[in-house]
């Protein structure tokens, strides 16, 4: 399950669950469209608490979602609450380069998980910098 909103800093994503590649498809398409009517740069706040393991056909597809969006992402956000999942989202970003503007948010650590986020996306202030994480 995924559902995209729109927001005052750009995009939240909330990802749930087992995503196979039928519905990662349909998640690219939409986020394509998106990109359209997006300013040039935003951020993004991707909520993946309750996100399952990722299949690597849904992995090919969320990186090559990465790339096309990477120039326009400003700094973003992931919130994870499962070692598999963070573990798999770093290095898918790794390999698309995204995390050189992207915070990991551990929800288990943190519960104002998206007050910290939203200040790394709009204001550009790390966790640690405030004294949060």
């Amino acid at each position: 399950m995924y559902i995209v909103e729109r927001k005052d800093y750009g995009v939240k994503i909330t990802f749930a669950g087992f995503i196979r590649e039928k519905e990662m498809k349909a998640w690219q398409l939409e986020m394509v469209k998106l990109l359209k009517t997006l300013p040039d740069k935003f951020g993004m706040l991707i909520d993946m608490r309750e996100m399952k393991a990722i299949p690597a056909e849904s992995q090919q597809i969320l990186m090559a979602t990465q790339k096309i969006f990477k120039p326009h992402v400003l700094r973003s956000a992931s919130i994870t609450a499962a070692a598999i999942t963070n573990m798999q989202f770093k290095r898918m970003g790794d390999k698309t380069k995204v995390n050189e503007t992207k915070i990991f948010i551990n929800a288990l650590e943190v519960p104002n998980w998206e007050e910290v986020g939203e200040t790394w996306i709009v204001k550009g202030t790390a966790p640690e910098e405030e004294g949060d994480a």
